[in-house]
């Protein structure tokens, strides 16, 4: 009996260690009694291959028209399977509103404060320019012999136009019928920073900084915010000014890296105020791991000292909590541990 109580506690202990949570699935429509636990801490494994996942359905699209644009989302949402997720990612350059068309309330920024250029063809753009401008002319005319002349009718009727070249943030309104992940890196990333949870479904949005410090404002060698996304340890050293780095040294980073996202996980399984579409949405190993990074690359940006002003940070949708997450004392010093590692301790708070 002893020794049967024996093998019993190290498998008693194994099981505490592992920290299942369940995925809120009565937001995706599914009973409780269909819920399965996820190990928010273990390394993806599928078919008994870790790291070997099936790819999903996707589509790239190079400077889309907002006609294809739309017309690929339509179609990615039509083919979604009934607990999917979609997942847009976009990269692009700002198209920002006038001063006068700034929204005054949170009901209006779906259209009034901007978004990202989409790729405009010569033909609409010109048919349209010269339609917007005849019906302005027309509706100029109307009131010719008023108070307002036709020069101050046009410029009135103008600011309740929207730019026609740009998906806004009430572009993509509809599509959050079902659960949806949107990455924007974009000098107007904060433009979708308010998007409305009107199905109740998971709604994320990872937005990029709008700007950088001098060093790092070179958009031709790539974007920040996207290498931090695909690869942290590689990020941290184009900051750091660090281009070569020994095997060995990568592999400690690397080290850091995976206890940063185990105690990550384990914070984010205790946590009580975290908004319930990251627990729902890091039930899918590669968002979870998007979620990761991403928390990753704003308390590397908040902790490196060129990195000062508030458009410098990454920011988030629903936002993370700061002093329980993003300021966390653990979190914290494993990245000082990383620093003083890469030898670039200095650079860093």
């Amino acid at each position: 009996n002893q020794n049967q109580q024996q093998q019993q506690q190290p498998q008693q202990q194994q099981q505490q260690q592992q920290m299942n949570i369940s995925p809120i699935h009565q937001s995706h429509g599914v009973s409780s009694s269909q819920s399965k636990s996820f190990n928010l801490l273990a390394r993806p494994t599928f078919n008994g291959q870790q790291g070997v996942k099936g790819s999903p359905h996707k589509y790239l699209l190079f400077r889309p028209t907002f006609s294809q644009l739309f017309l690929f989302l339509a179609s990615g949402f039509k083919e979604l399977p009934q607990h999917g997720v979609i997942l847009l990612y976009l990269s692009a350059d700002g198209s920002f509103q006038s001063a006068f068309q700034q929204a005054t309330a949170i009901d209006e920024v779906g259209y009034d404060l901007g978004g990202v250029a989409t790729n405009p063809t010569p033909t609409a753009s010109s048919q349209s320019g010269s339609g917007q401008q005849a019906r302005q002319v027309g509706q100029s005319s109307v009131g010719g012999g008023g108070i307002m002349g036709s020069s101050s009718m046009r410029a009135s009727q103008s600011m309740h136009f929207k730019q026609l070249n740009c998906l806004h943030p009430g572009d993509l309104y509809p599509f959050t019928r079902k659960p949806l992940v949107l990455i924007v890196d974009s000098n107007n990333s904060y433009a979708f920073q308010h998007m409305p949870r009107h199905f109740g479904l998971p709604l994320l949005v990872l937005m990029s900084p709008t700007e950088y410090p001098a060093p790092f404002n070179d958009n031709t060698k790539g974007s920040l915010f996207t290498l931090f996304l695909h690869c942290p340890i590689t990020a941290l050293c184009s900051i750091s000014n660090i281009i070569e780095l020994p095997e060995s040294i990568w592999r400690d980073a690397q080290f850091y890296l995976d206890k940063f996202y185990t105690e990550l996980g384990q914070i984010i399984l205790q946590s009580r105020i975290l908004d319930p579409s990251y627990i729902s949405l890091c039930s899918d190993d590669f968002l979870r791991l998007l979620i990761f990074r991403f928390i990753f690359c704003f308390m590397i940006m908040k902790l490196h000292r060129l990195f000062r002003a508030s458009n410098y940070y990454p920011r988030s949708y629903p936002p993370l909590p700061e002093a329980e997450l993003l300021q966390h004392p653990t979190l914290k010093q494993i990245i000082s541990d990383m620093t003083v590692t890469l030898d670039i301790r200095t650079l860093f708070d």
